[in-house]
């Protein structure tokens, strides 16, 4: 069906209720499955595992975002290395990545030392990550690119996205194990 312009504004609303409604019922189920684990691991006397992976989980759900914007703003920010560039500009430019490159080394720091990622995390990345953060890096003097320092920076950028994401994961992943548990003992 199509809609003429003049009739946008019914429709952005009709489907913002319908949203709204397919949210809310999801949130009720939602609810409702927290609440079916939490009785099983209650009449199977277990400790509050489940309210402790829940809470983990969410808590790193709502920072999730703003982790992963690190991310996303220092590619953005680094566009300029793939580009002509006068190196004038270049030199501003590595300036002004210093401070998203700070958090990105302190959030990589963060995540070398969370116990999640004990297992997973491969010798390379550990020790790539490791050499990355270790020191300030220079990626150009007067006319060349230190290759090998930008090869570096972006192995450390998307070695970060994915510890984020595999982090993310695991975690949904230890609820669902639990749970999985708890029907089998039920």
């Amino acid at each position: 069906m199509r809609y003429k312009r003049k009739n946008t504004g019914s429709l952005i609303e009709k489907l913002k209720i319908e949203f709204e409604n397919i949210n809310d019922q999801i949130k009720i189920n939602d609810t409702n499955i927290y609440k079916y684990f939490e009785k099983a691991e209650n009449q199977q006397n277990k400790p509050k595992k489940l309210e402790r992976l829940y809470c983990e989980f969410l808590e790193f759900d709502k920072i999730f975002e703003s982790k992963y914007d690190i991310y996303i703003k220092l590619l953005n920010e680094l566009q300029f290395v793939s580009v002509t560039t006068p190196y004038e500009n270049i030199k501003s430019n590595l300036k002004k990545i210093m401070t998203t490159e700070d958090i990105l080394k302190q959030e990589i720091i963060n995540i070398l030392s969370d116990n999640i990622f004990t297992i997973e995390i491969t010798s390379e990345i550990k020790q790539n990550l490791e050499l990355y953060t270790s020191k300030t890096w220079d990626y150009f003097w007067v006319t060349t690119y230190y290759d090998e320092n930008l090869n570096m920076l972006y192995t450390a950028i998307h070695n970060y996205a994915y510890l984020l994401s595999r982090k993310y994961f695991l975690m949904k992943k230890a609820i669902l194990i639990y749970q999985e548990e708890l029907i089998k003992k039920g």
